[in-house]
């Protein structure tokens, strides 16, 4: 699992492929995450190959993302690796600070909890939508998705519908 983060953590090998002191705190820090929270160190490691692949920067930030990833992947009971992309892609796209990532997570664990709409199910349409992010928030797509959702469509159709309201009201 350490592997995937020596590949994609800046400055966690050298130029000779040697692995650094970036790899080996970074492996520690996984290791005191694993032993805070419900969730293997193979697993978090995945969390944080995911955030840096997605241009995560920083040990505190890359910790943080995969703690609250995490979560998410307890409360929607996805696999780490598949929620750690699609989290990390709607940050992204979003432009939500890594500081704000634990309110992405619990936003979509309320639109859970109260809708018929599925966590995992909402990450994708939030994926779909974020041609539409400039004009809303991801609160706001996630919570329009999540009504398509709760309607009964499916995740790329309620994309599409949310998109194309979106895109008529601005008009």
């Amino acid at each position: 699992a350490m592997l995937g983060v020596a590949r994609q953590v800046p400055g966690a090998k050298d130029d000779g492929g040697n692995l650094t002191r970036v790899y080996y705190d970074m492996g520690n820090a996984i290791t005191l995450l694993s032993k805070r929270i419900p969730m293997a160190a193979t697993e978090i490691a995945a969390l944080v190959e995911a955030g840096a692949r997605m241009g995560i920067k920083g040990q505190q930030n890359l910790l943080a993302f995969a703690e609250a990833t995490a979560a998410a992947s307890a409360a929607f009971e996805i696999p780490a690796d598949v929620i750690g992309d699609g989290m990390a892609k709607v940050a992204n796209n979003y432009k939500i600070p890594i500081a704000n990532i634990r309110e992405l997570g619990d936003t979509l664990n309320w639109l859970d909890d109260n809708t018929q709409a599925k966590g995992a199910d909402i990450i994708q349409v939030l994926q779909n939508m974020s041609d539409v992010s400039e004009k809303m928030s991801y609160r706001q797509a996630a919570a329009l998705g999540s009504t398509f959702l709760h309607l009964g469509s499916a995740p790329d159709v309620a994309a599409t519908a949310a998109k194309a309201m979106v895109g008529e009201l601005a008009t």
